[in-house]
């Protein structure tokens, strides 16, 4: 009892979903891409189950294709959808599915989703018989002792055999969820746990037994309002929901967990199956990586004021340093060079007048760096512009200095005029060899 049909206009993700169910042992009888062709497939192949897409193109969507098929030929179905609030799915419910699955597939969901549905499935059928049975059993003439032992008999190695296969069923059930990876509990509406599997022990560190009858709430973080008995009542009016919550471990530290909870009508009643796994790790991580960014943006902001004000204090230096410049220079031309000049003047003999030359050359050495050059770094003169620049200053014109470099003297006005442009005469009217002069 497990050949299935798939329902999805979705054609890649169900010729995946096809393949997952063929390796875990299920039998996909066909796939429909339509609630038509959903319809015409079950008529054809009588599945034990259908998984339906529950938002389907065409004339009937999935919701009214699983009613149909329900009605018609006494087939359950297992919705499947991404999102957990779909308005179909509020539809959904008059049809009676037997579970829903929420996108993206999930191995051990799909797997436990319709382990139990087919269970489910088995059952009725089971109970059907007995039924059946029973009204057959009141129409009859009242047999002999004989007939009615045979018949007793019969009856109880048919039972016996059903509840070993029932006790076989079980526990390959029990066996799937004590297995999973992820850890699992069926839960009452009100959070009451009835059942968990080994891998939420682990998880939370508690024994089944310190668990299964208690509250869920008793598990969560002592002093805070429930965070999971909200999304518990969601999931009973949306038959399935996903969220996340903190629990405590035993030994006293928080984890953050992953839930996927499906509703299940019981009888009268609900059962809410839950699926979660620790994300603790990944929330660190992710919480660490958004307090580093911060760090990162506040450190950049700081290098940036930094800069700023040292911009600021290289801009005040610069400042200082001309004025104190400016200040010698203009100390020296008034305060030394006039009576340089007039000692000089005063009728020194020879010896007197080398060791003041040479008292002259040293101020002026002295003073060199606060006084302009005209200097490649400066003006950015070619070496060509350089020399021409220098036989301006001495007076020199353009066609000796064309005669003297073997150049022509248009090419001469040419460097002429760049040299201007360079240092800024160009839009003026100041003599060339006044400026330059001036500049030593």
């Amino acid at each position: 009892m497990n050949n299935l049909i798939i329902a999805d206009d979705e054609i890649i993700m169900a010729t995946q979903l096809a393949d997952k169910l063929n390796r875990m042992g299920f039998v996909v009888l066909g796939a429909a891409s339509s609630g038509e062709e959903a319809i015409d497939l079950a008529k054809k192949h009588l599945p034990d189950l259908i998984l339906m897409d529950s938002v389907m193109p065409g004339r009937i969507d999935g919701v009214t294709a699983a009613e149909i098929i329900r009605n018609e030929m006494n087939i359950n179905s297992i919705f499947m959808t991404a999102f957990s609030n779909d308005e179909p799915l509020l539809r959904a419910r008059a049809s009676e599915p037997l579970g829903y699955i929420l996108k993206p597939f999930r191995d051990q969901q799909i797997r436990s989703a319709i382990e139990l549905a087919l269970y489910r499935c088995q059952m009725d059928q089971q109970v059907k018989v007995l039924q059946n049975a029973l009204k057959k059993n009141h129409k009859i003439t009242p047999p002999t002792l004989e007939q009615i032992n045979k018949k007793l008999e019969k009856e109880i190695q048919e039972k016996t055999e059903t509840l070993i296969n029932l006790k076989k069923q079980m526990t390959r059930n029990d066996l799937i969820l004590k297995t999973a990876l992820d850890g699992f509990w069926i839960t009452t509406p009100k959070g009451i746990v009835l059942e968990v599997n080994a891998s939420m022990t682990a998880l939370l560190g508690y024994l089944p037994n310190e668990v299964v009858g208690k509250p869920i709430t008793d598990f969560e973080r002592k002093g805070k309002k429930s965070s999971v008995l909200p999304y518990l009542k969601k999931a009973v009016q949306q038959d399935a929901i996903r969220y996340e919550a903190c629990f405590m471990h035993k030994n006293g530290h928080k984890i953050e967990l992953d839930f996927r909870t499906t509703c299940i009508k019981v009888d009268k009643g609900f059962w809410l199956v839950s699926f979660f796994n620790d994300i603790s790790t990944t929330k660190q991580i992710m919480d660490e990586y958004k307090q580093r960014e911060a760090e990162l943006k506040s450190n950049a902001q700081n290098l940036k004021e930094v800069n700023t004000a040292l911009k600021i204090l290289i801009k005040k230096r610069d400042m200082e340093k001309a004025d104190i410049e400016e200040k010698v220079l203009f100390n020296v031309k008034e305060m030394i060079m006039p009576y340089l000049k007039k000692l000089k003047e005063s009728g020194m003999n020879e010896k007197q007048t080398t060791f003041t030359n040479i008292l002259e050359s040293n101020i002026r050495e002295i003073l060199s760096p606060f006084s302009p050059k005209l200097t490649s770094r400066h003006f950015k003169l070619t070496p060509t512009e350089l020399q021409i620049a220098k036989l301006v200053r001495m007076g020199i014109s353009s066609r000796e200095m064309a005669d003297l470099m073997g150049l022509s003297r248009r090419t001469v006005e040419s460097h002429r005029d760049r040299i201007r442009k360079k240092i800024g005469l160009n839009r003026k009217k100041q003599n060339l060899r006044t400026y330059l002069m001036s500049l030593e």
